[in-house]
């Protein structure tokens, strides 16, 4: 072979080595060459590009589950070593997502792969078609409304509301009905109740509102207890103790949040403010979140303010609200405006579509909404309406999940995130799980 024809075989090689060097090196960075519109009778328009590749990872309850990416099948990689999917090697793009199980409803998002990102569907929670309820056998219901479930779901009151009479009940033994109202006449002369709910820390104890005071009511020992002998404005209770909401005294429209220590017996103001001049700024419900970081409360006027604790004051966040829910982690809220249902971030987010503390993401809904309580992983809503309840995420992006649970005119609901229980007052009591 001639000196020349060796010499240009040799550098033919060492460039061609040099090509699929460089490709390999691509490819193996996520480097993909792509066509678009490169079809007969349309070469004119074909484009060719490099573009860097992404994935998804996704998470699903059950498992085991169907996944479906623009309509091609991937296995369900999640088990004992790895919590969930990665589908990877994807052109940037926006997918069509949909996860199917036998007997569930199926669950469908619209994912948007980014060059070198990864997107996430975590919290991926499939519905059973069917939800099985089971009943809580009382031989005689005294109560029309499930006015508090205890933490892990041993205990719960009832109430009739034409009489006003709470009930408690306890799960291993349904044939008493604990007549709360006349307990506490007996100990205290007192019958007409506010408000009861249970202690935070104990759930054979409970916490009972009447006109002149608040109490705790010892049900094992049938013991009262005089908390404060004033009546409270707005109350609920954590881990800490009992958070309370009062007019400062001898000033409209001045407020002081508090923390009563229901060990220790003692007081710790946390934070005041002023409403004045706003004349219609009394407020009709308060919550503090479950870190115990900041309170929130709403006004007859539908003006909702957060009062962060570590800066001592309260700021209006929006007017025209008509409900609010701090989510289980505290992180997030739950507010419905209008008729409408939004969620706002109090703190950032790196779940699914990743949001800014500040941020809102605003959701649709079946039916108008009249209620709302958080699913314990903070990423679902239970909604209340006066037809039913349904069962929604808070991922924003489309399409969002929402599944009708309960299909009743006249019922009453309630959810303990603790032992992941719903509980539907019909007829009968019944409990049901999603899982």
């Amino acid at each position: 072979m001639p000196l020349q024809t060796r010499r240009l075989l040799f550098y033919s090689l060492v460039l061609l080595f040099i090509i699929l060097g460089f490709i390999i090196v691509f490819y193996s960075r996520g480097w993909r060459l792509s066509a678009e519109n490169c079809r007969a009778l349309q070469l004119l328009n074909c484009s060719i590009k490099f573009e860097k590749t992404g994935a998804i990872f996704l998470e699903t309850k059950p498992r085991d589950v169907i996944i479906r990416l623009n309509e091609k099948l991937f296995k369900d990689k999640s088990g004992l070593i790895q919590s969930g999917t990665l589908i990877d090697d994807l052109l940037p793009a926006n997918y069509k997502l949909k996860i199917e199980k036998d007997g569930f409803l199926s669950w469908e998002k619209n994912i948007i792969v980014k060059p070198g990102m990864v997107a996430e569907a975590k919290n991926a929670l499939l519905i059973p078609k069917e939800i099985k309820k089971e009943v809580i056998n009382i031989s005689k219901i005294r109560g029309d409304v499930i006015i508090a479930v205890s933490r892990g779901g041993e205990k719960f009151i009832l109430k009739d509301s034409k009489k006003n009479i709470y009930y408690l009940y306890d799960i291993k033994d349904l044939s008493v009905a604990y007549n709360i109202n006349l307990k506490l006449k007996n100990l205290k002369g007192a019958a007409s109740i506010r408000k009861v709910d249970f202690y935070p820390f104990d759930s054979d104890k409970l916490i009972t509102e009447t006109e002149a005071e608040l109490g705790t009511l010892d049900i094992l020992r049938g013991e009262y207890r005089t908390v404060r002998k004033e009546a409270f404005f707005l109350w609920t209770t954590k881990s800490a103790g009992l958070y309370y909401l009062n007019e400062l005294e001898g000033k409209k429209a001045d407020y002081v949040i508090s923390l009563y220590n229901l060990v220790l017996q003692s007081d710790n103001k946390l934070a005041d403010f002023s409403l004045s001049g706003n004349i219609s700024a009394k407020p009709i419900k308060f919550e503090v979140d479950k870190e115990e970081k900041r309170a929130a409360f709403l006004t007859v006027s539908g003006e909702l303010y957060i009062a962060e604790f570590s800066t001592n004051n309260a700021k209006k966040m929006k007017s025209g609200v008509t409900d609010f829910s701090f989510s289980e982690d505290g992180k997030k809220m739950a507010i419905l405006e209008k008729g409408e249902l939004s969620i706002l971030f109090l703190e950032d987010s790196d779940i699914n579509n990743r949001k800014h503390a500040g941020e809102n993401a605003s959701l649709p809904s079946l039916r108008p909404v009249s209620g709302m309580r958080w699913h314990k992983d903070s990423l679902h809503l239970f909604l209340e309406g006066k037809d039913g309840v349904d069962f929604e995420e808070i991922d924003d992006r489309p399409n969002v999940n929402i599944f009708p649970l309960i299909t009743e005119n006249k019922f009453s609901f309630a959810y303990e995130p603790q032992s992941n229980f719903g509980y539907l007052l019909i007829d009968k009591l019944y409990r049901f799980s999603l899982e």
